[in-house]
């Protein structure tokens, strides 16, 4: 199936800020979008350490389900003062 997402957060050379799409397997759910993502761009875990997820403009835990078309928002939590 055909996941779309896009990813919030400080910009950096593996990963655009730009709506993706990704193919994953049936019934994935977030984290194994995660691991796809991970994959295909490179990244540590530490990249998606302290994200919140929202599947088409709903918030999500890692667990939630995916379906085909659906629309994930990864957001890095920033920081600062």
């Amino acid at each position: 199936m055909i996941v779309k997402f896009k990813y919030l957060g400080l910009q950096n050379d593996k990963i655009e800020n730009e709506v993706e799409k990704v193919e994953i397997e049936n019934n994935a759910d977030i984290q194994k979008l995660i691991i796809n993502i991970k994959n295909i761009y490179e990244l540590s875990d530490e990249f998606f350490k302290g994200c919140s997820f929202m599947i088409n403009n709903r918030r999500a835990d890692l667990d939630a389900k995916l379906e085909d078309g659906d629309y994930v928002l990864i957001m890095k939590a920033l920081g600062g003062g």
